[in-house]
C-alpha cells in the first residue's frame, strides 16, 4: 500500500493539489517500520513537506528528520532534497546547521544564508536568498518549492527581529 501512497503523493504534489494529499497519511495500514527504507523515506519526506505547507514546523522537522535518517547513504541527491526543506525548518526553530555539514551534502549555497541569520543581518540575508531563489522555488521539478520559499520568508522575518 505504501508504494501507491508515495506515487499518489508525487502526483498530487506535481499537480499542486495539496488538499488531496492530506488524506493519504491516514490510509496507511502497515506500520512504516515494516516497509522498505526507501519507501519510508519518500513517505516521510512528502509528509514533512505537507507539514511545511501547513506551517506545522515541529511536525515537519520530525518527519523530515526521520526521512533523512531513513534515506540510503547511496542517495545523496535525495538527502540534499530532504535537507533543502529540513535546514530552513530547523533554522526557523532556532537550530543553525554547521558549515561542514552543509558542505558534506553539497549545500554550501546555504552558508551565506546561515551566516546572515547568525549575525542578524537582514540585508545580507535578502541578498543571499535572492542569489539562490531559483533553488528554493522549484525543487527537483516537483512544483512544491513555493512552500519552501515561504519558510525562508519566516526566517527573514525572524532575522529582522533579532
Amino acid at each position: 500500500m505504501l508504494p501507491i501512497i508515495v506515487l499518489l503523493y508525487k502526483l498530487y504534489f506535481a499537480i499542486g493539489n495539496m488538499r488531496l494529499s492530506k488524506e493519504l497519511s491516514v490510509m496507511i495500514r502497515t506500520p512504516l517500520a515494516e516497509c522498505p527504507r526507501g519507501q519510508q523515506a519518500a513517505f516521510l519526506f512528502f509528509n514533512g513537506v505537507l507539514k511545511v505547507m501547513e506551517e506545522r514546523w515541529t511536525e515537519a522537522q520530525a518527519s523530515l528528520t526521520a526521512a533523512f535518517r531513513s534515506c540510503a547513504a547511496s542517495s545523496p541527491k535525495n538527502k540534499a532534497v530532504i535537507l533543502s526543506y529540513l535546514v530552513p525548518v530547523k533554522m526557523l526553530l532556532g537550530t543553525m546547521p554547521r558549515p561542514e555539514a552543509l558542505r558534506r551534502h553539497k549545500l554550501a549555497y546555504f552558508e551565506p544564508i546561515v551566516a546572515a541569520v547568525r549575525t542578524g543581518d537582514p540585508v545580507a540575508l535578502r541578498a543571499a536568498l535572492a542569489d539562490n531563489q531559483y533553488r528554493f522555488i522549484q525543487v527537483k521539478g516537483l512544483g512544491f518549492g513555493a512552500g519552501g520559499w515561504e519558510v525562508w520568508g519566516r526566517v527573514r522575518r525572524r532575522c529582522r527581529r533579532a
